[in-house]
């Protein structure tokens, strides 16, 4: 029970009345975005939440997954420089990636899809990353922005211009219909990284090293009832 009450804790769960004396302290390292600190907030709910800009080292629009997380690496590092001694630091960086999508009818096509990567670090320097659900991209915003630079602007500011979605605005929420905005899919993210570490601080249960283990003990005790059964039938 304590060991789960301290994880409890340091996520930000509520075990009592707060104290005025000690909160959780999260850092957001973030770029300014408003559906950044929206999510840090839905999932470090009795935690104090202080955001710091920082640069993230990379181009304005990350290409491809391991510079994102440079990016988001890079931000975390300069947020502990500034604000040190927090309980968690949280930073996030959106990556543009393509894959080829098979098609039925025409053999497949190259799609393309943002990524919001979010890396976590608590006490200690452990540290976990997880990424969001993807959403896809349309082509036409994506060349655009390749022909203006990477450098210098996003895919998804591009949509939102081309749309006539309010500044400052993602466009996440318009892709996906309304389902899922931003700060939903952060949010995800934040609580599959957060949950990692929680799970990396629990002790590993038994020693069976996979679940096939498992099958196989449970396998061989209904092998040894069965035969008791057998052998009782045969002497009554």
């Amino acid at each position: 029970m304590q060991a789960a009450e301290a994880a409890a804790a340091r996520r930000g769960a509520a075990l009592g009345p707060p104290s005025p004396q000690r909160r959780c302290l999260v850092v957001l390292a973030t770029s300014g975005a408003r559906s950044e600190m929206a999510a840090v907030e839905s999932v470090f709910r009795q935690c104090t939440i202080e955001g710091v800009r920082t640069r993230s080292g990379v181009n304005e629009q990350p290409h491809g997954h391991e510079e994102a997380l440079r990016g988001a690496a890079n931000r975390l590092d300069a947020a502990k420089v500034v604000k040190p001694g927090a309980d968690y630091y949280v930073a996030m960086e959106s990556s543009l990636s393509q894959v080829w999508v098979p098609q039925e009818a025409e053999g497949g096509e190259l799609r393309y899809y943002d990524t919001g990567w979010v890396m976590l670090e608590r006490q200690g320097g452990h540290r976990k990353a997880a990424p969001a659900a993807a959403v896809e991209l349309p082509t036409v915003d994506v060349k655009a922005a390749f022909e203006r630079g990477l450098e210098r602007t996003t895919v998804g500011a591009l949509v939102s211009e081309r749309v006539g979605l309010l500044q400052g605005r993602e466009p996440h929420g318009w892709l996906t219909a309304g389902r899922r905005d931003r700060e939903a899919l952060l949010g995800e993210a934040i609580s599959v990284a957060l949950g990692q570490l929680e799970r990396a601080d629990r002790p590993q249960a038994g020693n069976v090293p996979s679940g096939r283990g498992l099958f196989k003990r449970h396998d061989s005790a209904a092998a040894a009832a069965a035969a008791a059964t057998s052998a009782s039938s045969q002497s009554g």
